[in-house]
C-alpha cells in the first residue's frame, strides 16, 4: 500500500495519523519485509502484533503463513483491520489498549497469549509506549520466545547498551537480564508516514533460558532503579542512603572485582544480579 493509497483510505474514514498517539506508519514494503526476515520466525508461528494500525505489517506476516493476534486501541484503525483481515482464520483482533495502566498488560492480552504454546512479538510499536511494552512483555509470565520490534533508535540502543556506555541504564539491566538482544537494522524517517523526527531501529530479543525467579527479579529491579536514579554517585553512597552499610557495600563490590568508588554504569547486568543476590543474603536491599 503506497502513501497515497493509505492516505486516501484513512481520509475516506475521516482518519489521519495521530502523532500524539505515536502513530507513524511504515509504508516502505522493503522495510516491512526486512522486519519479517529479521524476526526469523519458525514456520506457521503465532505472532503478537501491538498496534497494527491499518495492517501494513500484518499483511506481510499473514502472507508468510503466520497466525497473527493483534491489539489495536484506535477504533477507526481496528475497523480497517477487521475489514481487511476479518475473513482470515489466522487473524485475531483484540480491540483495546495493550496496557492496563503503565505498569501492567491488559487482561485481554494476557488471556489471549496464555492460550498459545509459543508466541513471537513482531510490531511497529507506538513511540510513546515502546520501552514500557517491550519490558512488560518480557516480565510477563507468558510463552513469549522472541520479540522483534521497531522503535526509536535511541530507545533500542538504551535497551541493549553495554556497561559504561552513554545509553546504559536500569532498562538495559532489566531487559538484558531477561533476554539476549541486538539491533538488526536502522530505519530512516523517510520510509514512514508521517515522517518522525528521529531515526528508528529494529530490535530483536530472545528470551533467556535461565531468568531469575519473580522474587529475585523484583529485588534486582528495585536495586537497578534505585542506583540509576543517582548514576553520578558511587554505589556505596547510594546504597548507604537505602540502608546498606558502606562496609557491606564495599565487600559486595570487592567480591565482584570492582573498586569502592564504582558507579552504577560499571556493573554488567549479570553483576547487578549477583549484587542484588548478595545484598539480599545480608538482609539489605536497595
Amino acid at each position: 500500500m503506497t502513501r497515497a493509497e493509505l492516505s486516501a483510505l484513512l481520509a475516506s474514514r475521516g482518519l489521519a495519523p495521530r502523532k500524539r498517539a505515536g502513530q507513524h506508519f511504515l509504508i516502505d514494503p522493503n522495510a516491512l519485509r526486512a522486519i519479517v526476515r529479521d524476526a526469523a520466525l519458525p514456520p506457521h508461528a503465532t505472532v503478537f502484533e501491538v498496534g497494527p494500525g491499518p495492517g501494513l505489517l500484518t499483511d506481510h506476516l499473514l502472507d508468510a503463513g503466520h497466525r497473527v493476534i493483534a491489539v489495536e486501541i484506535d477504533r477507526g484503525l481496528a475497523a480497517i483491520c477487521r475489514e481487511r483481515f476479518g475473513a482470515v482464520d489466522r487473524f485475531t483482533l483484540l480491540e483495546g489498549d495493550v496496557l492496563a495502566g503503565r505498569r501492567a498488560l491488559s487482561p485481554c492480552v494476557i488471556e489471549a497469549l496464555s492460550r498459545v504454546n509459543e508466541v513471537h512479538v513482531v510490531a511497529n510499536l507506538p513511540y510513546n509506549i515502546a520501552s514500557n511494552v517491550v519490558l512488560l512483555l518480557l516480565e510477563a509470565d507468558l510463552p513469549i520466545a522472541t520479540s522483534t520490534t521497531l522503535l526509536q533508535l535511541e530507545v533500542a540502543q538504551r535497551l541493549v547498551a553495554e556497561p559504561s556506555s552513554e545509553h546504559y541504564g536500569h532498562l538495559s539491566v532489566l531487559v538484558q537480564t531477561l533476554a539476549e538482544g541486538r539491533v538488526t537494522r536502522r530505519i530512516p524517517p523517510k520510509v514512514f508516514w508521517p515522517e518522525p523526527k528521529v531515526e528508528s531501529a529494529v530490535l530483536r530479543l530472545s528470551r533467556k533460558s535461565d531468568p531469575p525467579d519473580r522474587d529475585e527479579y523484583e529485588r534486582l529491579k528495585a536495586l537497578a532503579k534505585a542506583v540509576f536514579q543517582h548514576r553520578r554517585k558511587t554505589l556505596v553512597h547510594t546504597l548507604k542512603e537505602s540502608g546498606t552499610s558502606p562496609e557491606t557495600a564495599r565487600e559486595a563490590l570487592h567480591a565482584l572485582g570492582h573498586p569502592p568508588d564504582a558507579r552504577p554504569e560499571r556493573l554488567s547486568p549479570a553483576e547487578f544480579r549477583l549484587l542484588a543476590r548478595s545484598l539480599s543474603s545480608t538482609g539489605r536491599q536497595a
